[in-house]
């Protein structure tokens, strides 16, 4: 299902309400998207924003039953079936097409005539520096063309042909613009606005370097994606894009980016950030803009990196020893605090889930429990704490450890380049194998299903 059959699909059920009365992209779109986003709302397209031609569909993946719906499965099925999906065995290289088979190419735009001021870019929240891009879809290879990366990143509009690009050293992206200005070359780069789910939940996935996550987006779709070749370099980009930028980025060129509201729900901060130079715009005769609100969870980004810490922490019965039973991340957590059940055999057990998740994850304090307890159940979560839990054995610190940028309560002197240290909590909230815990009060199936039976009859 690509993009606009997606939008269709959701139009049907009811998931997607059309805005068809003029709407400022400065500041009253995203402040609209705020409200949704509280409310768990639907997707919405807005037909005329103010200033463009070109409408604007945001909140597409807002919430985990609109991505399940992508993948025909049920709303608690759709992180198992993610997991299955994305799995290394079924990857799928993509296909290259001729350009003239690419919808992408119906319009095109070279060097004075680009004009990004043209798209409907939104100044999301008040504060923000400016109109941003936020849901384009960033691809670049390495020089030697070996080794080419997906990653979403957000882009502030400076002029009609440069964007500021948010990037460090320690994500792909940064590591492949590091080679490029190591030989003091100027990085190509394609960002594409407007695709399938399959490739927009690819290219969030942390996949190891050298991994190129248009496979992943295959196999989340279960045949290649078609993709043709740039005007201006030689990186391929999915025919079905509503828009395509191509750009580069140059060596030692830097300017002012930022404020910009973040996923922390905190405003970034203003630093010196490189420069993309566009080349060239391609896109359809008539393009449909994505874009994606940022700021205070939960927003569509958490309710996609939530989903993907959930599938990669379910594999740590593979690498810490313990059989994990199911993973939730907390909702409002910006993806930093997760409660994981496990199968517990030793008293150590809960030690080998922090430390392997801490390694594999952003997560920031982690909350085990027993099988018995339904993770995604605050009642169940507070009792086991009440319960089982000792703060002077049960809590577990390791200080030092690699912190988020963006988080504003990690140690470390403010600065991009800067690596942030944050410390790390574990809390054991199962019950120890030296002490004696009594039968948990529960009703059994056969008394449940009495009750089901003759609710009715009760009269309540």
């Amino acid at each position: 299902m690509e993009f606009r059959q997606f939008i269709q699909k959701l139009e049907e059920m009811g998931e997607l309400k059309k805005i068809s009365c003029e709407i400022n992209p400065a500041v009253e779109l995203g402040a609209i998207n705020r409200r949704i986003s509280d409310e768990n709302g639907p997707a919405l397209l807005f037909e005329n924003v103010k200033g463009s031609n070109i409408p604007l569909v945001s909140n597409l993946l807002g919430t985990r039953k609109r991505i399940a719906t992508y993948f025909s499965v049920d709303e608690d099925q759709l992180v198992e079936h993610y997991g299955q999906l994305s799995n290394f065995r079924n990857y799928i290289p993509q296909q290259v097409v001729s350009g003239t088979e690419a919808p992408c190419k119906e319009v095109k735009y070279f060097d004075n005539d680009v004009d990004l001021t043209k798209l409907p870019n939104p100044v999301w929240n008040e504060g923000d520096a400016g109109p941003y891009i936020t849901f384009g879809v960033s691809r670049v290879k390495d020089p030697s063309g070996k080794i080419s990366n997906l990653s979403v990143n957000r882009f502030q509009v400076k002029d009609k042909g440069s964007l500021g690009i948010w990037t460090d050293e320690g994500r792909d992206l940064g590591k492949i613009l590091n080679m490029y200005w190591a030989q003091n070359k100027p990085c190509p780069i394609a960002i594409t606005i407007g695709n399938s789910p399959s490739y927009l939940l690819a290219s969030v996935d942390k996949a190891p370097f050298g991994v190129d996550e248009i496979m992943i987006a295959g196999a989340l779709q279960k045949r290649p994606v078609l993709t043709t070749q740039c005007e201006t370099s030689d990186i391929d980009v999915p025919i079905e894009s509503e828009i395509v930028i191509e750009g580069e980025i140059p060596p030692g060129n830097f300017e002012e980016e930022g404020p910009f509201g973040e996923f922390l729900g905190y405003m970034g901060p203003k630093e010196k950030l490189p420069i993309v130079n566009v080349k060239a715009i391609t896109m359809r005769e008539n393009p449909i803009y994505l874009g994606s609100y940022e700021g205070f969870p939960m927003v569509e980004h958490h309710v996609m990196q939530s989903m993907h810490i959930e599938n990669g922490l379910k594999l740590l019965s593979q690498f810490s020893g313990v059989q994990v039973v199911d993973v939730a991340v907390k909702p409002y957590s910006s993806g930093l605090s997760a409660v994981i059940s496990i199968n517990k055999k030793f008293d150590s057990d809960p030690k080998q889930v922090f430390f392997t998740a801490f390694m594999i994850s952003i997560l920031k304090d982690i909350t085990v429990v027993d099988a018995d307890i339904n993770v995604r159940s605050e009642a169940e979560l507070q009792w086991a704490l009440a319960t089982r839990f000792q703060a002077d054995t049960d809590l577990t610190v390791v200080d030092g450890a690699q912190g988020l940028q963006l988080d504003p309560s990690a140690h470390g002197v403010k600065g991009h380049a800067t690596a942030k240290k944050s410390a790390k909590l574990g809390i054991d909230a199962t019950m120890s194998k030296e002490k004696h815990y009594p039968n948990r009060i529960k009703f059994s199936n056969e008394t449940e299903n009495l009750m089901n039976e003759r609710w009715k009859e009760y009269g309540l």
